[in-house]
């Protein structure tokens, strides 16, 4: 299992097969709740999980009950392949293998800003 899919969950697993994750994955935590297409839903912590256990929820409500429906999140990929082509506009002669030299270039255009 790779570092993403061990902290996806679906919509349809039960409470204590979360909870069992997230003991698996202690160090980290978090379980990104998904559905059948895998689209992000909502994200669930043990912190969640006990707060729902302190209103009455229980094992055998679904995990949508617990979860925090609005997660904040970005698409990283989206995100790089956006500053790509911008750098790829401006400074075509930077672009060499596929490597970005995105940090110098904004620490060169902030310091060159009035």
């Amino acid at each position: 299992m790779n570092n993403v899919a061990k902290h996806c969950i679906n919509t349809e697993d039960s409470v204590r097969v979360a909870l069992a994750r997230l003991n698996d994955i202690a160090p980290d935590s978090i379980l990104f709740v998904v559905d059948n297409h895998n689209l992000l839903i909502g994200s669930l912590t043990d912190g969640d999980l006990r707060r729902g256990f302190i209103n009455n929820l229980g094992f055998e409500d679904s995990l949508l009950e617990f979860i925090q429906k609005n997660p904040i999140s970005i698409i990283i990929l989206s995100y790089f392949k956006s500053i790509k082509k911008m750098i790829t506009k401006s400074f075509p002669s930077l672009i060499k293998k596929d490597v970005l030299l995105t940090y110098s270039i904004l620490e060169t255009k902030e310091q060159s800003s009035p």
